[in-house]
């Protein structure tokens, strides 16, 4: 389970006991600069390791949230 805080010690926070416990799993700002409603995190069903973030820009990580890799998207 996975939450965006927007906060001023906020970021991504990662539960894997149904939420009894949370540890910060990433700080990186560009998850979440802009308002809450902006904000959209969405965990790969197939694989807890890999999640996404949509905010001002699309960010994919493959490591449980610890790093990110941003995707600015492709004009086609």
């Amino acid at each position: 389970m996975y939450a965006l805080i927007e906060a001023k010690e906020g970021g991504l926070y990662r539960s894997d006991d149904g939420g009894s416990k949370w540890q910060l799993v990433s700080g990186d700002r560009r998850l979440y600069q802009r308002a809450w409603y902006y904000m959209h995190i969405i965990p790969d069903p197939q694989d807890a390791d890999t999640v996404y973030v949509m905010n001002v820009d699309f960010h994919k990580s493959l490591d449980g949230g610890r790093t990110w890799k941003q995707d600015r998207g492709s004009a086609r």
